[in-house]
């Protein structure tokens, strides 16, 4: 799927989802909205969650309105330490990016 991404991206948002089921819609409605004018591409990662966060995710993966890409940030259950714990997962949607070749004029981190 990265391999599909043009190189031509203005704005690149990095996120880590964890118990947001209820604000990812409005944050996927903004999300459909920058897209009317920018090029952007979504970088999500998502671990852990007691409730839909990573159905809703998954959902609008699929739907394919915007690229969407789902990093894998399972590993960092193994770190007690809250502050390590994000720090990894943020490295490694940072990580992701560097290597899909993609270089936005911006990012934008979110959580």
């Amino acid at each position: 799927m990265l391999a599909n991404l043009s190189s031509e991206i203005d704005i690149v948002f990095l996120g880590l989802a964890q118990n947001c089921e209820k604000y990812l819609p409005k944050f996927f409605d903004i999300i459909k909205t920058i897209s009317n004018k920018k090029k952007i591409a979504v970088f999500i990662g998502e671990n852990g969650s007691e409730d839909y966060t990573f159905d809703v995710i998954q959902k609008n993966i699929q739907s394919k309105k915007e690229e969407i890409i789902f990093v894998d940030t399972t590993f960092i259950e193994k770190f007690d330490d809250r502050i390590r714990r994000l720090a990894s997962a943020r490295q490694t949607l940072k990580n992701t990016l560097v290597q899909s070749g993609i270089k936005p004029k911006f990012v934008c981190v979110v959580d």
